[in-house]
């Protein structure tokens, strides 16, 4: 957490790669109901049932397709893509 709250300030970026099982979070997309506070999250990320709610960013080779989203990573108490 210390490297990346270093490294954030100088404009950089940090490409990486995170576990399997990584406490994601999806960030609220919908409109705001009127009442309450509103929502920041919609529920944890499953890579393999929610795959249809990231978008194709296009193939590496044959057998390797690349996703992206912008979520919540609550371990980094930060958004990533």
């Amino acid at each position: 957490m210390k490297f990346i709250s270093a490294i954030i300030p100088t404009g950089l970026h940090i490409v990486g790669k995170l576990r399997a099982d990584a406490n994601l979070l999806w960030l609220y997309e919908g409109v705001y109901s009127g009442t309450g506070r509103p929502r920041k999250y919609d529920g944890k990320v499953d890579f393999i049932a929610d795959l249809n709610r990231f978008e194709h960013a296009g193939a590496l080779n044959d057998s390797t397709e690349v996703y992206t989203k912008t979520v919540y990573a609550s371990f980094l108490k930060r958004v990533i893509r």
